[in-house]
């Protein structure tokens, strides 16, 4: 080997050599395999496997994320969102959800053998969180915090329902008076104050269990590219407040929009922050229902509020004058030139910084400074200015109680520092009317009345609708029942479960189960109708039948016609008589239908009675998936035997909403109670004025029956214009007369079947023939007006009846006719006619869209009652505090075992 060969041979062994001499090498530093594989452990622990499925905290809408639990309302429903991700596969899934116990006990629905649980679809893509809103009912028990209410919720299969997951959330219960104030914002962390104010938290030391009334829950979600609204108006009775600021409308979802403008027409209420917000609603659903419109960005100064400062700054017991609310030095508070809507007013006391619009029974309110400028929020005077003139609530005085600061309404009774009707002005008559009683100097309002035995109650002149138990407070009616014309009252009354809550106990609903008890059921043929048909039958079977083929001389032929009458008659008595053979269902329905001037969408609520001769189970299908329903109870003292079972019907919810599964026993009749927002095709306006005259128009797609218009004047005095039939598409003048006895009602009305409550038609009898002026009535002098089956009824053999003898006369001899003559008098006399107020009554037999019962029935009956709120009153104007806190507060001697109470301020 030359040298040349044998230079890279040596080169590649020397390297050879150093490569294993160097120290670290593995070759002379090998570490035993058991500690190798425990070093590698220890760099790369073992992760714990992921479950298949995660389910977030679930959150109500409106709510926050970051809240522990969700906040509910008993009595109400609650939209409620749950973020699902599936983390290894696939999955077609269900979610099952109810409000129950922690055992998975189910509550039943009050007054009923049933429990009501929702499904609605859940499909889970791999690997994506997914958001499902799902509708629960809060049941009253949760009212009682005792009764540990959660939401249950269950993830299944959507073939064979296995049971995937299964994770049940405690909730937090909110008191009645208590509702939410929802801020959407692009800095909702701006308005973070609003957790200290007294309109927001009032002190008080009449409750020996808290030291303030916590009147609104302030929530402050973040809004990106969505905002947390319910996509339904009927799960909106929990929100009073929307505060806009610097958030497009577009972001909303035409649900959501749609919701929204539901909820403001029945009394919601929008605070609109002027700046950076009236330009950006220009063009967007909200514009045709501003009170004013965006002109240009200005500056004000220290002079441009002196109004607003003469009538809102109150004066404080230590400086004279008030402290106003000014510009800082080297400062400017930017403020929006508005234009005024016609039909909106500036506040009076504002310097037209702040304008007022009424939408239906709700309003929207814009500022034109913003609630977040830091000089308006310092002003001394804003919480006053908050709660009378942005929030709309009686003025306060604060006064100190016991060595404790105490806050009560200055111009009401302390037994309503926590009422309901003082939070919220969202109403809705179907739910909130309440049991109207009559006594000689009039109606009064009662939630539930007390119970008066009804012989005697109708021989004394009272109308008695269902026995109840007292008052929860020793307070007079007048007291807890003002009737003044302001937002909050109006012949509502006290609730204890609070305003605008699904109410299986109003006026409306036990109105509807009384008039349902006397019509629901099969209608027999009687004698007569049998014995007219078969007289019918043998004249066209014998002399015509063989008297027209005598005439044509074929007298043979009458042979073969006779099976040909016998098959027409028999399917017309079928017709007539209404009924299927060997199997008779039949569907009665009574339902009211609230709707607003100008507004095409009406409040429907049905109650829905379903008979049945063989035990039937019966879905009803509801064409929208907005609409809510659950059992009703027939009575309203019903108490499940130790034996009975609880019987489990389902909302199913996807494209449209169906109730299934709702069971009805052989020969017994059962409730369904819905409501629903329908769409009317158009609506009802009033046009005109007091001079040149009123005219009523309907382009909606009924026809109204005995209709008739209610009127309070501003001096006080009533007037009511009968209409009787106005259709569809149709205009009709009102021609207005003083009322009788200046009582809201139509004489008409007492002429009408369908108008008439069986206590009405008592009274009318009874002031005709009661001639002796004792309450008793002489058989001979009735006889020709009702009719020979009185005689069966009289009782007492001596020709004479008694009030209580003749109502019940009357409700058999009307058996089988759907009354609304009690809804009647509630939309009439019960709820209260503000000065300014017009008010329309009627009925319609018209099919109303939206909900198809199955199985079909031969026998259906329906009925309407329409309340349309055709202008509403004037409200009064707001008024500020009598004092301030803080003068309380100084007054106040705080010591080691009594310090001054404060209003509590909302954790998060």
């Amino acid at each position: 080997m030359s040298l040349r060969q044998q230079v890279p041979f040596l080169f590649f062994s020397l390297c050879a050599l150093v490569s294993v001499a160097v120290p670290g090498c593995g070759g002379c530093r090998r570490q035993p395999p058991a500690e190798t594989e425990k070093k590698g452990t220890q760099a790369k622990p073992e992760e714990k496997p992921k479950e298949d499925f995660e389910m977030a905290t679930p959150v109500t809408v409106p709510g926050e994320p970051k809240l522990a639990f969700p906040f509910v309302k008993p009595g109400h429903w609650v939209t409620v969102r749950h973020e699902i991700l599936a983390n290894h596969f696939d999955l077609q899934g269900e979610l099952w959800t109810s409000a129950g116990k922690l055992a998975d006990e189910p509550i039943e629905v009050e007054n009923t053998p049933f429990a009501l649980r929702a499904i609605r679809p859940a499909p889970l893509p791999k690997g994506q969180r997914k958001l499902f809103d799902t509708s629960y009912f809060i049941p009253r028990a949760a009212a009682d915090r005792s009764a540990g209410i959660w939401l249950h919720r269950e993830l299944r299969e959507q073939r064979g329902g296995r049971l995937v997951k299964e994770d049940p959330a405690k909730v937090a219960v909110m008191p009645p008076f208590q509702y939410f104030l929802l801020v959407l914002s692009s800095q909702p962390d701006r308005y973070g104050y609003l957790k200290q104010l007294t309109a927001i938290s009032a002190p008080t030391s009449d409750d020996p269990e808290t030291d303030s009334w916590l009147y609104y829950r302030v929530l402050l979600p973040p809004v990106t590219r969505s905002v947390p609204l319910p996509a339904q108006s009927l799960t909106w009775s929990s929100t009073a407040y929307i505060i806009w600021d610097d958030v497009d409308p577009a972001i909303l979802t035409p649900d959501q929009q749609q919701a929204l403008l539901d909820w403001l027409h029945w009394g919601g209420q929008i605070i609109i922050s002027g700046p950076n917000t009236l330009e950006k609603m220009r063009g967007r659903f909200l514009e045709a229902y501003l009170p004013a419109e965006f002109e240009r960005t200005v500056e004000t100064s220290t002079a441009e509020l002196g109004q607003l400062n003469a009538h809102w700054s109150l004066a404080s017991a230590k400086q004279q004058p008030p402290a106003p609310l000014t510009v800082p030095p080297g400062g400017a508070v930017t403020k929006v030139q508005m234009r005024k809507h016609p039909a909106a007013d500036y506040l009076p006391g504002t310097g037209e910084l702040v304008a007022e619009r009424r939408v239906g029974a709700g309003r929207i309110v814009v500022t034109s400074f913003s609630l977040t400028d830091r000089s308006v929020v310092n002003w001394g005077s804003f919480d006053s200015f908050f709660n009378a003139c942005l929030l709309r609530r009686p003025r306060r005085q604060f006064e100190s109680k016991a060595a404790l600061a105490n806050a009560k309404w200055a111009d009401y009774h302390p037994a309503l520092a926590n009422d309901s009707r003082l939070s919220t002005t969202l109403r809705y008559f179907s739910r909130d009317i309440g049991h109207f009683v009559s006594e000689p100097q009039g109606l009064r309002p009662v939630a539930e009345p007390e119970t008066i035995p009804i012989a005697e109650a109708l021989r004394a002149g009272t109308t008695v609708r269902q026995p109840r138990t007292a008052q929860p407070e020793p307070v007079a009616i007048a007291d807890r029942n003002p009737q003044d014309d302001g937002p909050h009252f109006g012949g509502y009354p006290y609730l204890p479960l609070g305003v605008a809550a699904w109410n299986d106990r109003s006026g409306a609903a036990d109105a509807a189960r009384q008039a349902l008890k006397d019509a629901a059921g099969i209608s027999v043929p009687n004698s007569r109708f049998v014995i007219r048909v078969l007289l019918a039958y043998l004249v066209c079977l014998v002399p015509l039948n063989w008297g027209f083929f005598r005439l044509l001389g074929r007298v043979e032929w009458a042979w073969f016609a006779a099976p040909c009458i016998a098959v027409a008659t028999t399917i017309l008595v079928v017709r007539f008589a209404q009924l299927n053979i060997g199997f008779a269902r039949s569907v009665t329905e009574i339902a009211v239908a609230e709707t607003q001037a100008d507004y095409p969408r009406a409040h429907l609520t049905r109650y829905i009675a379903l008979y049945t001769s063989l035990s039937t189970s019966y879905n009803i299908t509801f064409d929208r998936a907005d609409a809510l329903a659950q059992p009703f109870g027939s009575v309203i003292d019903y108490v499940r035997g130790p034996n009975d079972s609880i019987k489990t019907v389902t909302l199913r919810r996807d494209q449209e909403l169906r109730l299934q599964g709702f069971q009805v026993p052989s020969n017994s009749t059962a409730i369904v109670h819905c409501e629903q927002m329908c769409d009317l095709g158009g609506s009802f306006s009033l046009a005109g004025n007091a001079d040149s005259g009123w005219r009523l128009q309907n382009t909606t797609n009924l026809q109204l029956h005995d209709a008739g218009v209610l009127l309070r004047q501003n001096d006080g005095s009533l007037r009511t214009a009968w209409i009787g039939e106005i259709a569809s598409g149709s205009a009709k003048p009102l021609i207005l007369q003083p009322a009788l006895q200046d009582r809201p009602h139509c004489r008409q009305w007492n002429e009408s079947p369908a108008m008439l409550s069986y206590e009405t038609q008592v009274e009318a009898t009874l002031a005709r023939f009661d001639r002796n002026n004792d309450q008793r009535l002489s058989l001979r002098e009735t006889l020709g007006e009702l009719g020979s089956d009185f005689a069966r009824w009289d009782q007492n053999g001596d020709q004479s009846w008694s009030r209580n003898e003749l109502t019940l006369w009357c409700r058999r001899s009307r058996a089988g006719d759907v009354s609304l003559g009690q809804l009647v008098e509630l939309a009439s006399q019960g709820l209260h006619l503000a000065r300014g107020e017009v008010r329309l009554i009627g009925w319609t037999d018209t099919p109303l869209p939206g909900m198809e019962v199955r199985p079909e029935s031969a026998q259906r009956a329906a009925r309407t009652l329409v309340l349309v709120h055709l202008r509403r009153g004037s409200w009064p104007l707001p008024r500020p505090d009598v004092n301030r806190l803080t003068d309380v507060m100084e007054s106040v001697t705080p010591t080691a075992e009594n310090p001054p109470a404060v209003p509590a301020v909302e954790g998060t």
